[in-house]
């Protein structure tokens, strides 16, 4: 079997019950067209992600849609890996972005990297500094 997705250039991530087997990575590179521009995302296996492509980029274009003629900053609290925060840089000055999850950050920043957005800002939260009593 790991063979054959070599051979067919397929990653795959099974995952049972105390049980996951990956072959070579964690994550799977996804591209998807969203209002005329290819968004590159990282999905980072086990991180919050919308799994259904054509969803997700209906989504975004709603989205886009919807803030078109807004100027000014965006701030986007949980960003994950940066999905609609990317998206959405087109029709901001600046976009920060806010993210507590280590491998949801990574992936941030690779998909900021990747898609050559230089208006963004990513801002890594601390666990304890969002525990107050």
């Amino acid at each position: 079997m790991h063979c054959a997705a070599q051979n067919l250039n397929v990653h795959l991530i099974g995952r049972a019950t105390k049980t996951k087997i990956e072959l070579d990575q964690d994550y799977i590179d996804e591209r998807l067209p969203v209002a005329g521009k290819e968004m590159i995302y990282r999905q980072v296996e086990n991180s919050f992600t919308q799994p259904n492509a054509a969803m997700n980029i209906q989504m975004l274009e709603w989205a886009l849609g919807r803030n078109q003629r807004l100027k000014g900053d965006l701030l986007e609290l949980y960003c994950g890996n940066g999905n609609f925060s990317l998206a959405l840089a087109r029709n901001f000055d600046r976009v920060l972005a806010t993210e507590i999850a280590k491998p949801s950050v990574a992936a941030a920043q690779y998909n900021i990297a990747a898609n050559h957005i230089d208006n963004v800002q990513l801002f890594v939260w601390r666990q304890k500094n969002l525990l107050r009593r």
